[in-house]
């Protein structure tokens, strides 16, 4: 596993050049992606293999969902750093397997378990009408 200092090189190309900038990417971001990666391939289909493809697809796939589900919010150097940050695969073992790989990653960036639970635990319903609308 190689070691993540919280700043990641983006290279990115406008009309031909190259310019370099530096992406501030926090650990508990990576750490939030992998737990979310652990849970994700523990509740489906944990016994089957883990493929390249799976984690690459899962990567990009969770990079989105907790992005707010769009392509304008500037994943890429997240997405670099939980590459770095994903434990080696053992192609012989299961996703179940890999899911507790992942969870010990997460941790090691400092994502606990009660760090998924919701700030507010529950939406309050409406009120009851009193019948006395407009009034």
């Amino acid at each position: 596993m190689q070691h993540f200092t919280g700043l990641v090189p983006v290279t990115s190309t406008a009309r031909g050049a190259q310019r370099a900038e530096t992406a501030d990417v926090a650990r508990s971001e990576v750490g939030e992606v992998l737990a979310a990666m652990a849970g994700h391939f523990a509740a489906r289909r944990p016994g089957d293999r883990i493929t390249p493809l799976s984690i690459q697809a899962c990567t990009a796939g969770t990079i989105y969902n907790l992005r707010g589900r769009t392509c304008r919010s500037s994943g890429k150097a997240l997405s670099k750093a939980v590459v770095d940050a994903l434990p080696e695969a053992d192609l012989s073992g299961t996703r179940g397997q890999f899911a507790a790989r992942l969870e010990h990653a997460a941790v090691a960036y400092g994502w606990g378990p009660d760090d998924d639970k919701p700030v507010i635990p529950s939406i309050p319903r409406p009120r009851p009408s009193t019948g006395r609308a407009g009034r």
